[in-house]
């Protein structure tokens, strides 16, 4: 079936956004794997499972090993979703301003947001402790540095075990509201991702944090950019694309593939933040006569449950293939055998009969 055209506004946008890039400018690169952040990733998930009332252990242990810890990348995930938040939580704000401090001290720059929606909350206490203005004056500045030669990148990993002449399916996986390609390696990583298929770990241009990003408002435009370059330099099967993301890069995974800006055959889609009627009924029709598929994975204590329940129904209603499941014991965040469930869903939306 011929595809229709993409939505006006959709359209719109992207003529905006590339009115208003600086010219010659580079919107779009491969890089080479970075560094991952395994050692911190693994503290702070024992922390997490760490029992209730062992915030002190918790906290100690972290401040412990962070003298020890040489990559960049994981010093900062342990200040910002370590040292600083759990000595917040327990009333140390000036000993959660100092972590913050020393990360600056070493060139980091962390997402902090002042006003109507300070992020994270505990930033309303340290507001009031001695030389924050400063502080943030000079996050803002290295924010800007940083700005000022951001792009969307992302890096590949090829199947384990590959065959000349043999193309392979694609998953672009995209963070959240903001977040890194390092994490996305780690979050979204399976058997079956590692063995065949060939995988796209892409952060959005705007710079949050040292190593966080968000993709902003030419972010659909450079996913297209960064499809196309992966087509063109790997054994792409285009027929067997998968657009997959968590969070707010569900809603983007979504908008390349309704909007079809990009030739999706699936969809897998992690706690996506969806908002009320949208996307179009219309999108959702054309899409179903595409074949489309979709893999929805929600938590039953995500604040935004309820719509994603509502969205579930309108898929049905629209005749668009799902595997829309409620997993108990989670929230807004990925389930404990997520590597499980993205294996499921890759056979879910792939392996037609």
């Amino acid at each position: 079936m011929a595809r229709g055209p993409a939505p006006i506004a959709t359209l719109i946008a992207l003529v905006a956004s590339i009115a208003s890039r600086p010219a010659g400018a580079q919107r779009v690169a491969e890089v080479e794997a970075p560094t991952l952040p395994r050692e911190a990733a693994a503290l702070l998930a024992s922390v997490r499972r760490a029992p209730d009332g062992t915030a002190a252990e918790a906290l100690a242990a972290i401040r412990d090993a962070l003298p020890t810890v040489r990559d960049p990348r994981s010093r900062f995930d342990l200040i910002l979703r370590g040292l600083a938040p759990l000595n917040a939580a327990a009333g140390e704000h000036g000993a959660s301003f100092e972590a913050l401090r020393t990360g600056q001290a070493s060139g980091l720059f962390f997402p902090l947001q002042i006003g109507e929606r300070t992020f994270p909350q505990y930033l309303a206490q340290l507001r009031r402790l001695e030389g924050f203005d400063a502080f943030l004056a000079e996050n803002e500045r290295l924010r800007g540095e940083c700005q000022a030669q951001a792009r969307m990148e992302y890096f590949v990993r090829l199947p384990e075990l590959r065959t000349p002449g043999r193309t392979y399916p694609l998953v672009m996986a995209f963070h959240g509201g903001f977040g890194s390609h390092a994490q996305l390696a780690l979050d979204w990583d399976s058997p079956r991702l590692r063995s065949d298929h060939i995988v796209a770990f892409v952060q959005g241009a705007v710079c949050r944090g040292s190593f966080l990003r968000a993709y902003g408002p030419s972010g659909a435009e450079d996913a297209v950019q960064a499809f196309r370059q992966l087509s063109s330099r790997y054994p792409v099967d285009t027929t067997k694309v998968v657009l997959a993301g968590q969070s707010a890069g569900a809603v983007l995974a979504m908008t390349l593939a309704l909007d079809e800006l990009i030739p999706a055959a699936g969809l897998l889609l992690a706690f996506p933040a969806v908002r009320r009627d949208s996307p179009e009924e219309t999108a959702l029709r054309r899409a179903a006569q595409r074949r489309l598929r979709m893999a929805v994975l929600n938590g039953e204590s995500d604040p935004g449950i309820a719509l994603q329940k509502a969205f579930g129904v309108r898929l049905d209603e629209a005749g668009i293939a799902n595997r829309f499941l409620i997993l108990s014991g989670t929230g807004h965040e990925f389930p404990p055998r997520f590597s499980e469930e993205i294996d499921l869903s890759l056979a879910y939306v792939l392996d037609r009969r």
